[in-house]
């Protein structure tokens, strides 16, 4: 399931299409979103064989039932024995709904994916647990970012099957998306984090430390002691203690 950030496929999403063709799997993938036809080439191009496609300004931004209406179309056409996602704010949120939708079994924040064995981090990362479905048919994963190496892409037109516009979800309605402020690096895609505690002492000391980031080229993160303070905003935060 193909995301998409700031209007180009995101860094994750290549994870997986790359480790999918690693492990030669005949590879397919889903996008959906507002005016995202243009970048079916991409998938392409790192091993998407098919890319199906709902594209229509009724699906930007994000809104969960419809994203799972097109998704269950696209495994109907597909008829996939894996899907898979990435374990970002979009993933969590529909990893879950999908699963539910369809009647399958979902594993989560996977950082190892051997055919049907599956490695994840648990208690805080302490331990890895090793798992494996217990059910036949499709299986949905959704993998940490950062998991596996994007290999290099190469120029490729797209195999693209339509699928219809979902209808609206009448029942929640998305009004407005709002966005911090400034050029943020996200964390899921920075090789080097900066991160800030409580010895900061206040939002005054988050701003000492916030050019050393900008220097380093980093992303800038915070402890949940931080965020919960109100310092940095909750989509910076690391770890699980304070």
């Amino acid at each position: 399931v193909a995301e998409v950030k700031n209007a180009n496929i995101s860094k994750t999403t290549l994870e997986l299409l790359s480790q999918a063709t690693r492990l030669n799997a005949n590879v397919e993938a889903v996008l959906i979103g507002g005016d995202v036809a243009g970048l079916a080439d991409v998938l392409a191009g790192h091993g998407a064989a098919t890319v199906y496609v709902a594209a229509d300004s009724s699906l930007a931004p994000y809104s969960t039932s419809p994203y799972t209406a097109a998704l269950r179309e696209a495994v109907e056409k597909s008829n996939p024995d894996q899907m898979w996602l990435s374990a970002s704010e979009l993933g969590r949120d529909l990893t879950p709904r999908i699963a539910a939708r369809l009647g399958v079994g979902a594993i989560t924040d996977v950082t190892a994916i051997d055919g049907d064995s599956l490695k994840r981090p648990a208690m805080a990362s302490k331990v890895i647990q090793e798992c494996a479905f217990t059910h036949d048919g499709l299986k949905i994963i959704s993998v940490r970012a950062g998991a596996f190496e994007v290999s290099l892409g190469q120029a490729c037109p797209a195999n693209i099957v339509a699928l219809a516009t979902p209808e609206a979800d009448l029942r929640a309605v998305v009004k407005e998306v709002l966005s911090e402020s400034g050029e943020w690096i996200d964390l899921s895609d920075a090789q080097v984090v900066v991160s800030v505690g409580r010895g900061v002492k206040g939002p005054e000391g988050v701003e000492l430390v916030r050019p050393l980031a900008a220097a380093l080229g980093a992303g800038f993160g915070a402890s949940p002691a931080v965020c919960d303070a109100g310092w940095m905003p909750h989509n910076t935060q690391i770890g699980q203690t304070g």
